[in-house]
């Protein structure tokens, strides 16, 4: 048992570390080559934020085959509220 106290004292503390993400270098590839294209970014210079808005057209199959592509290799830098859900298998027309 007093091998275990450290071990289950452990449990109840919660370590905060920032979270820093990396884009990968394909991941900056694709957003140059969508600014290309015409992708816009908002950006917030108080607070120093940037935030890239994607938006496909529902009726379009190439956009439907994009969007999948970008939320694949995105999801982890994803606003929570533009995540699909557990249950839901469409991904949304429009996510930032």
């Amino acid at each position: 048992m007093e091998k275990l106290d450290p071990i289950l004292s452990l449990r109840g503390k919660v370590v905060k570390k920032p979270l820093s993400l990396k884009l990968t270098k394909e991941q900056r590839e694709i957003l140059v080559g969508m600014l290309l294209g015409g992708l816009q970014i908002d950006s917030d210079e108080q607070r120093k934020n940037h935030m890239i808005k994607f938006k496909f057209n529902e009726n379009s199959g190439m956009h439907s085959a994009l969007k999948r592509h970008i939320y694949e290799h995105y999801h982890e830098w994803l606003h929570p509220s533009c995540k699909m859900d557990d249950n839901s298998t469409q991904i949304p027309n429009s996510f930032s």
